[in-house]
């Protein structure tokens, strides 16, 4: 039974973070920009997991961090994936591959096996046990997020950890740590995505498995850690900003603002990504509009 709600929260929160993506990308008018279906997805699903993670900031500070509404905000994002989603335009090709691509998608599963085995075993982490699973585990308990002083950074952003909860909340231990696992991987298949557009299959596959494979990945990937959450963040604002520049689509600039924020949300390093990605804007057509675009959808995400 563990385990069943386990994987119902955590299928939960993917649909939600896909309706609550699904919903911003409609709303930028970007729905039809992708190049294709495992960038739309994994572009969809970062956005959403932003989002989530900014609304339910809010009903954390109010005092409501209970399961109820943890299961009504993720059930509200899964049920408009439900039925906004188009699947025909989400259905993959996996004709076509040659030997060497195979072999480099046998390899992308075997290391798929050993996160899975990692995502089941109970976290062993030190500074994921003592702060990063161990605060939403304190804000599950006293109902409410409440301040972290820290020496050096004051208040932490919380924007990630605000997921953790929810997953923590509605599905036990087992379902936030095959939850981080899932948020690693769709990092992984953005790298894939966005290497995809400009190289060919093979040379995609090859980008995604040593991403995988990094010491920094490997280890990150299947912890509370949110650097490789916040990488999720920088891949999705790049492929933003990149087909902002090819399709000149005010909605891009503002989709690439969200990410690069909720960066800021996640980590304080976010600042330093977010003064670097408006100086390129800033230095491209129609820089000081898209800058300032790009600039205040930043802030809007990542000021909490």
């Amino acid at each position: 039974m563990t385990v069943l709600l386990a994987l119902i929260a955590v299928m939960t929160l993917i649909l939600g973070c896909v309706g609550y993506g699904h919903m911003l990308v409609r709303l930028c008018g970007a729905a039809g920009s992708f190049s294709g279906p495992l960038e739309r997805v994994g572009l969809v699903f970062t956005v959403g997991f932003g989002t989530l993670g900014w609304i339910l900031f809010f009903p954390g500070v109010l005092g409501y961090f209970s399961p109820w509404v943890f299961w009504a905000i993720c059930l509200l994002g899964a049920g408009y994936s439900v039925i906004s989603i188009d699947r025909s335009a989400i259905s993959l090709q996996l004709s076509g591959f040659t030997k060497l691509q195979v072999l480099l998608v046998a390899l992308i599963f075997v290391v798929a096996a050993v996160d899975i085995l990692e995502a089941v075993s109970p976290p062993a982490d030190a500074d994921t046990l003592a702060y990063h699973f161990a605060l939403p585990a304190d804000f599950i308990a006293a109902g409410q997020v409440s301040f972290v002083p820290r020496a050096v950074s004051g208040a932490v952003p919380l924007l990630v950890h605000m997921t953790y909860a929810a997953a923590l909340s509605i599905g036990g231990e087992l379902a936030l740590t095959i939850w981080v696992m899932v948020t690693a991987w769709t990092a992984s298949l953005l790298v894939y995505a966005l290497v995809r557009r400009h190289v060919s299959r093979s040379w995609a596959l090859t980008a995604a498995l040593v991403f995988l494979t990094t010491p920094s990945v490997l280890y990150g990937s299947g912890n509370g850690h949110v650097e490789i959450r916040s990488a999720l963040f920088v891949v999705a604002a790049v492929a933003f900003m990149i087909s902002g520049q090819q399709n000149t689509k005010t909605g891009m600039f503002v989709l690439a603002g969200l990410c690069a924020g909720f960066f800021l949300a996640t980590k304080y390093y976010g600042l330093i990504f977010v003064g670097a990605a408006g100086l390129v804007i800033l230095f491209q057509r129609g820089g000081l509009r898209n800058g300032l675009i790009f600039g205040f959808a930043a802030l809007a995400a990542g000021f909490q």
